[in-house]
């Protein structure tokens, strides 16, 4: 079981674990390998080039799972923006840092 199970795993059905979890769509039962990136795949279709077939189930059966998917993904791709500006800010801040830190130490050496 991965450490942190979110709703995405509430539908399918957990196989052995090797490299990847091996697991089954509760709904078309199809068989395929990976984490909660590809089960939200399996459902909503947004990246086709991640390789995880389209579930066949019926639509109207999946109508909510395919809603809920959406949100899950919207979020999880919000966090990641929020992450990269963060990474980006604080890559910005530490450069103006040792700039300024440079420029002080140039002034000491010139007011000595």
């Amino acid at each position: 079981m991965p450490s942190f199970k979110g709703p995405d795993w509430e539908h399918v059905v957990l196989g052995q674990k090797g490299q990847n979890y091996k697991m089954e769509c509760k709904y078309c039962k199809l068989k395929f390998s990976g984490g909660a990136p590809r089960i939200r795949e399996h459902f909503i279709r947004r990246n086709p080039s991640v390789g995880v077939a389209v579930c066949k189930a019926d639509p109207a059966e999946i109508e909510d799972v395919v809603a809920s998917m959406a949100e899950i993904d919207d979020a999880q791709k919000q966090k990641e923006q929020h992450a990269t500006k963060k990474r980006q800010l604080d890559r910005n801040t530490a450069s103006m840092s040792a700039v300024s830190e440079a420029a002080a130490s140039t002034q000491l050496t010139m007011d000595t």
